[in-house]
């Protein structure tokens, strides 16, 4: 695939339209997105009441776990618990295989919908330990 000046151009143009935080979405890698909403998720799964012991235990070891890379620590308790919306989509992608989810949640869209229902995601992205391609 050939792409002309024209389309880059046109792609620079419309990254200058750009608002900062579509700028920290966009250089945050594609796999940090899914990372920020499963956090979200199993936040919003440890405010059940009923929770046993050992299951609300393993979920806290997975968020300690969560933090590498780029996404330290304060990005992580920075994440709010995901709405019933988000928890809907969640639900929604629980029958498709894990590659299929990976390819989903790379999508800008889909991306920028949870960062619509949960902005707390952009303002973990903004706390990340090397934000890549986004002036400091």
């Amino acid at each position: 695939m050939i792409i002309s000046t024209r389309e880059i151009e046109e792609h620079a143009l419309w990254q200058s339209t750009w608002s900062d935080d579509e700028r920290v979405l966009a250089h945050t890698p594609p796999g940090y997105w899914y990372d920020l909403v499963n956090i979200s998720m199993v936040k919003r799964l440890l405010q059940a009441r009923d929770m046993r012991a050992d299951l609300r235990l393993r979920f806290l070891e997975w968020l300690n776990g969560i933090v590498h890379g780029n996404l330290s620590l304060d990005a992580m308790q920075t994440v709010a618990p995901a709405c019933d919306t988000a928890m809907q989509m969640i639900d929604e992608m629980q029958h498709l295989s894990i590659d299929d989810k990976c390819r989903l949640m790379r999508k800008w869209d889909i991306m920028a919908g949870f960062c619509n229902l949960n902005p707390s995601l952009i303002e973990a992205m903004k706390l990340f330990r090397h934000p890549i391609g986004v002036a400091a």
